[in-house]
C-alpha cells in the first residue's frame, strides 16, 4: 500500500477552526472507507494509524483527529477524481 504523498496527499493541512459541524465521524469513516473499497488495514497506512485505531473511529469508540479526518477527506477526494477520470475517458 502506498503511503499519503506517494499518491499526491501531500499538501500540508489547513488551520484548524474554531468548531466543526456535528458529524458522525464513524459514519464518516465507514463511508469513506466502503466508498473507495479499501480495507480498514489499507486506509489505516494511509492516515498513517494502527488497524485497530481506524477500527475504533468506525466503531465509534474512539474519534479521529482533525488531521486525520482531513486525510480521510483526502483520501475520498482523490478516489472521486480518480472515478471521473475512469469516466471521462469511456
Amino acid at each position: 500500500m502506498e503511503n499519503l504523498s506517494s499518491v499526491g496527499y501531500n499538501k500540508a493541512m489547513p488551520k484548524q477552526s474554531e468548531s466543526m459541524p456535528d458529524i458522525d465521524l464513524a459514519i464518516l469513516c465507514r463511508q469513506i472507507r466502503q466508498e473507495t473499497g479499501l480495507t480498514q488495514k489499507e486506509i489505516a497506512v494511509l492516515v498513517g494509524v494502527s488497524e485497530d485505531s481506524y477500527a475504533n473511529w468506525e466503531n465509534g469508540r474512539h474519534k479521529p483527529t482533525g488531521q486525520a479526518v482531513y486525510k480521510l477527506l483526502q483520501i475520498q477526494h482523490k478516489h472521486r477524481e480518480d472515478q471521473r477520470k475512469k469516466l471521462s475517458k469511456n
